[in-house]
């Protein structure tokens, strides 16, 4: 599955569980996952982007939820895939997205099964990755981005906790050259800048939504996020930063 008419922006997160590695529980900021999600979801609302995710019982309802705020069709901006391994587990939720891409499962092996539907999901092409809080999977997601999107940016937003920041604690480069990705996402700029930005690459604007960037980020209400990606989905390919 690709889209010729949209950038495509791919999204890696979850919400790490107690009953799993406990290192990704005890560093996760739900809050700030939850607010990323809310952003990103805005964003690529707004923007007439295309997010690209697989689905998640955390993350599947908390950009449902954002698309039903929205109030307007998204159609294929939304692509969620699902591996049909998990098929009699599929959430309620799945129903409410226009556009959902199933994978065949690999017999009875859930990490083959995976592993086919991550491949899927990241053949591209991708403008950036971004990776929200998470555990292994996100990892392993962050790993394969690399991988098959080789001069692409991968962003762990390292605030959310969990496997982005450990991603972001074990790369230098990116301490050294995205410290905003672990202290404050919303000093990269005014959103007139950003939107015009967009409005040169992608050739319109909705004007549909409108976010108030400029509350605290420790408001679980605000879209404090906004802001950030916005500028960061706009990475130009002659400023990419390999990873």
């Amino acid at each position: 599955m690709k889209s010729a008419t949209r950038p495509r922006v791919f999204l890696s997160a979850s919400v790490p569980l107690p009953s799993r590695d406990r290192s990704y529980f005890e560093t996760a900021d739900v809050i700030a996952i939850r607010d990323a999600i809310r952003a990103l979801t805005m964003v690529i609302i707004e923007q007439e982007l295309q997010l690209v995710f697989g689905g998640h019982p955390a993350i599947t309802p908390m950009i449902r939820l954002q698309v039903a705020q929205a109030g307007i069709p998204v159609g294929d901006r939304i692509v969620m895939f699902q591996s049909r391994y998990f098929e009699r587990d599929f959430p309620t939720d799945n129903s409410a997205f226009e556009h959902v891409e199933l994978v065949d499962s690999v017999s009875n092996d859930r990490g083959a099964s995976l592993f086919r539907m991550r491949r899927e999901m990241l053949a591209g092409p991708f403008q950036v990755g971004l990776f929200i809080g998470g555990m292994e999977g996100v990892e392993e997601e962050y790993a394969l981005f690399l991988e098959l999107q080789p001069n692409l940016p991968a962003f762990p937003i390292a605030s959310t906790g969990a496997a982005a920041a450990k991603i972001f604690n074990s790369s230098l480069n990116l301490q050294r050259r995205h410290p905003e990705l672990r202290d404050e996402l919303t000093r990269l700029g005014d959103r007139e800048q950003s939107e015009s930005y967009f409005i040169s690459v992608c050739g319109r604007k909705t004007g549909r939504i409108r976010f108030d960037t400029r509350r605290s980020l420790e408001s679980p209400n605000n879209a404090w996020g906004a802001s950030y990606f916005r500028r960061d989905l706009q990475v130009q390919r002659s400023t990419m930063v390999r990873i």
